[in-house]
Formats: structure tokens, sequence, C-alpha cells
């Protein structure tokens, strides 16, 4: 059955929708089930920005010497879905995007080449 397209009939829609959103663990399922649709760009940047992030690990957990991260790095490669984060991707392939280390102990974080003083 379609609704009609009336103003009555889209309060009706987004009251009922609201009022099942009222419990956080509906809105908690509902904002999961955006993220994994991918249907919106926010949803898009966000998992996008997931997936940088682990591609960032695996490069300092190789830089660190950890062996089998090929797979890990291809992964996180192949989700990206939109160009900003396939761009980001390229730059960190050939060294122009490098992940901050140290930092969680305390100790500053690494220069970059065209910031030496």
């Amino acid at each position: 059955m379609k609704v009609p397209f009336t103003a009555p009939a889209c309060r009706a829609a987004r009251s009922a929708t609201w009022a099942a959103l009222r419990s956080p663990l509906s809105l908690t399922r509902w904002a999961v089930a955006g993220y994994e649709s991918r249907e919106t760009a926010e949803a898009r940047c966000g998992k996008d920005a997931d997936r940088l992030e682990m591609l960032l690990q695996a490069v300092e957990y190789r830089d660190l010497g950890v062996q089998r991260v090929d797979g890990w790095l291809e992964s996180a490669r192949e989700g990206l879905k939109t160009v900003t984060a396939q761009r980001i991707a390229e730059a960190v392939d050939v060294g122009l995007v490098r992940p901050l280390t140290g930092l969680a102990g305390g100790g500053a974080a690494p220069a970059s080449p065209d910031r030496r003083g």
C-alpha cells in the first residue's frame, strides 16, 4: 500500500519513526544500520575513516617489523569507496603520509622530512 505524499502523511510517518527511535537501543541499532549500509555520504566517509585507520595501523606494524601485514593492507585498501580516502591511501603507499608513532608512550611525533630544521 502506497502512502500518499501529503503533509499530514509525512508528519505521521515522521512521528512514527521518532516514536520507534525513542529507546537508546533502537537509536543505536538505527545508527549502526545506517553506518553499515553506507547509504549516506556520512556513512561512507565514516566507514572509509575506519579503513584508513586500519591501513595506517598496518603500516605502523609493518614499520616495526611485524610480518604478514600484506593481507591486512590490501583489505583496508579494497574497502575504500570515496575518492578522497583512495587518494589518502595512495599517499600512504608512496610514503607521503605516515602514521604517528610513539605518542602513546609520551614521545613526540616524528618530524616529517620537509619540516626538519
